[in-house]
């Protein structure tokens, strides 16, 4: 069930990461996953792990290491 909370989940800034990352809601995840404009990207380096939790559409973070060198500047990504 949604409560009006999530639904207008503003990004907030994280106090100790860069000025440039910021969280986004569940529903903005998906959105944008669905539409392309974003990368989701499972951050433990641990394949078995990865397979047990992986999300849809998820990327392992090996993956994304290989993706790396071929994505562009302002490529949106989302680890969880």
């Amino acid at each position: 069930m949604k409560s009006d909370k999530q639904e207008s989940f503003p990004p907030r800034k994280l106090p100790e990461a860069k000025e440039n990352i910021e969280r986004i809601s569940p529903q903005e995840a998906r959105q944008g996953l669905e539409s392309g404009r974003l990368l989701l990207v499972c951050a433990y380096e641990d394949e078995s792990r990865f397979r047990r939790i992986q999300l849809e559409g998820a990327i392992s973070f090996q993956e994304f290491q290989s993706r790396l060198p071929n994505l562009a500047k302002d490529q949106e990504i989302v680890f969880y």
